[in-house]
């Protein structure tokens, strides 16, 4: 099923910081039609929200703190008010908060068979509120986007690897090109291939061909698909060896050495699929994408995974 989101944030209880970040996230899951944001923008602590949305476009609504829940209310009250509009265009609701009192609210909207897919901190969320959704996200490990980098930096070896970063996949580490498309315009509405000298998408990523692998299917019309280069000491003669640092249902994070590693559920080897990755589980895994933390890019300081055993 393709979601179309509506997302709503609880801009008194998330971090300004991960905005960015909680959106690519989302967008990994579907399509966002609608944005909004809600607190009392007369407050100094919201601050940072109001410099960040000089870059991010997401309509704000006003809610003066006359009562501790005053914001949720409002956010609770819009959302039904939408989800039973005739003329929605949207099959999806994004809640994006750690106030466990959205529980009711996930309940409701899934009621009207809207799918809801709710983000907070791993730390402050109830276990009412995560069951009441249908999929639940965790900030904790999502890195916030420097959106400085992102909007100065043209590079198209950090455009490409930005929307591979946002994209999922595949057990072997590939995307569609297409895909890659998709995620680029997502992220920055405002590229164009005229500025890279390039007529075509596939022409535009190799210009990168030193950092990425292309290939083929035998189909027609042909279809390509990308990932960055498997580093030499990536092979099954030389793999890496590591431990899971933390599993979160979907995703987690592979410790080796003084580096971690990215991965998803469906970068676990087939054979091993039927097992679920629990903290401190052995593993062997390949790298696709290598760690860097020298570069001032968040999203490439972790390392990416693929071809996962367990020991």
């Amino acid at each position: 099923m393709n979601h179309k989101f509506a997302v709503f944030i609880d801009g008194d209880n998330i971090s300004p910081k991960l905005l960015t970040s909680v959106l690519n996230e989302i967008n990994k899951h579907g399509d966002i039609v609608l944005k909004r944001v809600y607190g009392d923008w007369t407050a100094q602590n919201m601050g940072g929200w109001k410099e960040l949305l000089r870059e991010v476009p997401i309509r704000t609504f006003q809610q003066f703190r006359h009562g501790e829940q005053a914001t949720d209310g409002s956010m609770i009250m819009d959302a039904i008010e939408i989800s039973t509009a005739q003329n929605r265009n949207f099959n999806a609701f994004a809640i994006v908060s750690s106030d466990s009192d959205f529980y009711s609210l996930a309940l409701r909207l899934r009621e009207h068979e809207l799918f809801v897919l709710g983000v907070g901190r791993r730390t402050n969320t109830k276990q009412l509120f995560i069951n009441s959704c249908n999929q639940f996200l965790f900030t904790d490990n999502i890195t916030p986007v420097n959106l400085n980098n992102l909007n100065n930096d043209h590079l198209a070896k950090n455009v490409i690897l930005n929307a591979y970063n946002n994209s999922t996949p595949n057990d072997e580490g590939w995307i569609q090109l297409g895909v890659l498309g998709i995620q680029i315009r997502k992220s920055n509405p405002a590229f164009s291939l005229n500025d890279y000298n390039c007529s075509t998408l596939l022409a535009f990523v190799k210009t990168c061909e030193s950092e990425l692998e292309i290939k083929t299917d035998n189909k027609q019309p042909t279809n390509y698909f990308i990932r960055p280069k498997v580093s030499k000491s990536a092979t099954k003669t030389n793999r890496k060896k590591g431990f899971i640092k933390n599993y979160f249902g979907g995703y987690g994070f592979i410790s080796s050495g003084e580096n971690d590693y990215f991965f998803l559920r469906t970068n676990i080897n087939e054979k091993n699929q039927d097992r679920t990755p629990k903290a401190k589980d052995a593993v062997f895994f390949e790298s696709i994408l290598e760690p860097n933390k020298s570069s001032n890019d968040p999203l490439e300081k972790n390392g990416k995974a693929i071809n996962i055993e367990f020991a």
